[in-house]
């Protein structure tokens, strides 16, 4: 393994080093049957004291790193921080054999080289590195679609007043839910959220709408507008099973005015799963569920044409692919190796 190794508060680069096919078997996510596991990308740095270890599906726009972070020594204690270049931390949890924590390749990151800098304290001594990574472009898919402005198609249509309070009570609601911070509740255990993964919509897609009116008979264009699917759409037909993609705490489970039926999920350290448009919710705020768990069930509610499940990923605020979380090799306490 190569290193260009400097002292504290210098640059240090390290190679990605190759994982034997052992480790990798070792620390396989158990998901539910019938999927094929994606492979996924290692970046591995290292100081004196720790090994750290990036783990995503493709170091691209709008996809989860998974992070490691492992004590050369034992015996070493310290206040650690794990930040990209934006000086965004990243939530750590501790573990017998290290630390661990997320953090999201925002998919309106700028792609090119980034930093990650790792913070800790040797006794009173602090010590600060800064490791480089690339992330690359996504090629997110963009339509564009002719939308004749009328009554029902202008979107600053004037709502009932009843609409309009119920969709500021829903706003209130989703605010509250997304503004806490809970426990680390992940475990090695991971699950589909459908039985078959069929995307319709496929993440951060954009529909650009080219507006336009007719008066007196010609077309007058209009300003665009666009907008971007912040989820995945996944086929099912109503009454199809929503299943967990992870352990953790429903905070909410109730029907939004957009949403239609929604399920939030707080995984802890700021990783939250919704799942929209559910014909029917099993689940009530305050229940722990568990990777695999069904918690709906497929339908057509809120804002929405057709049967289908919209899944969505928040790591920290930033929308990420929800199905870049599944390859990954999570490791837990039951995990000690």
């Amino acid at each position: 393994m190569f290193k260009l190794f400097f002292i504290t508060g210098t640059l240090l680069s390290l190679l990605v080093q190759d994982i034997s096919e052992k480790k990798l078997n070792d620390s396989i996510v158990h998901l539910k049957e019938n999927y094929t596991r994606p492979s996924f990308d290692i970046k591995e740095f290292c100081t004196a004291d720790y090994s750290i270890f990036l783990y995503a599906q493709k170091f691209a726009q709008g996809n989860v790193v998974y992070v490691e972070i492992i004590p050369a020594d034992s015996s070493v204690v310290s206040q650690k921080m794990i930040m990209l270049n934006d000086n965004i931390p990243v939530y750590l949890s501790k573990f017998l054999w290290g630390y661990r924590g997320f953090f999201a390749l925002c998919p309106d990151e700028a792609p090119g080289e980034k930093l990650v800098t790792l913070e800790y304290t040797t006794g009173e001594k602090p010590e600060k590195y800064f490791f480089p990574f690339s992330i690359s472009k996504s090629n997110f898919p963009v339509s564009h679609t002719a939308l004749k402005v009328g009554k029902y198609s202008d979107v600053n249509n004037a709502k009932d007043s009843q609409i309009v309070k119920f969709i500021i009570e829903c706003s209130e609601k989703k605010k509250k839910a997304f503004s806490r911070t809970g426990p680390d509740m992940l475990r090695a255990t991971l699950s589909k959220p459908r039985n078959i993964l069929s995307i319709t919509s496929p993440f951060w897609s954009s529909r650009i709408y080219e507006r336009y009116e007719i008066k007196n008979n010609k077309r007058i264009e209009l300003p665009s507008q666009t907008k971007t699917h912040k989820g995945i759409d996944l086929r099912g037909r109503k009454g199809d099973p929503v299943f967990a993609l992870a352990d953790g705490e429903v905070i909410l489970a109730e029907n939004m005015y957009y949403e239609g039926n929604l399920t939030v999920i707080d995984h802890g350290n700021r990783i939250m799963t919704y799942y929209m448009h559910q014909d029917s919710i099993l689940v009530h705020a305050g229940q722990i569920v568990h990777a695999g768990d069904t918690i709906g069930k497929v339908g057509a509610t809120g804002v929405s044409t057709a049967p289908h499940l919209h899944l969505s990923l928040v790591i920290d605020g930033v929308q990420v692919d929800p199905l870049s979380i599944l390859p990954l090799p999570i490791r837990d306490s039951s995990r000690s190796d």
